[in-house]
């Protein structure tokens, strides 16, 4: 799973303390976006970072970008960063946001029967 990230709860937790899964991340190429200027399998993306409910607020999420940004420029120098966010969750469009993701684009994402709101995020690479 070398063109793949995936967060281990080793990565977060001292794993003798920790019977259960309480976090879920995953960061590796983009390859199902639709936005135009997404280049598959070239640029990055955050395709996945659940945290379960009662361990929200305690900074894994900064840890796992803390952890996955500097993957993504590792393996995808010089690329964009990219992820998908529904409409609804603005708690995490605004941690996004912290982390210069910015919106682009929305599609509707088939959730079962009906389809709910995604919205496209992209982050640009920092000039130097």
């Amino acid at each position: 799973m070398e063109d793949q990230f995936l967060l281990r709860r080793a990565d977060i937790y001292d794993i003798k303390a920790l019977s259960e899964l309480v976090v879920y991340a995953v960061a590796g190429p983009c390859d199902d976006i639709p936005h135009p200027d997404v280049c598959s399998n070239q640029d990055g993306q955050l395709k996945a970072l659940f945290i379960r409910r009662d361990h929200r607020n305690h900074g894994f999420g900064k840890q796992f970008m803390n952890l996955a940004l500097p993957w993504l420029d590792e393996h995808y120098p010089g690329r964009l960063m990219w992820l998908t966010v529904w409409s609804g969750n603005f708690k995490a469009q605004k941690f996004y946001a912290y982390y210069d993701f910015n919106k682009v684009g929305e599609f509707d994402y088939p959730v079962g029967q009906w389809k709910d709101l995604e919205f496209i995020m992209k982050r640009q690479r920092p000039t130097l």
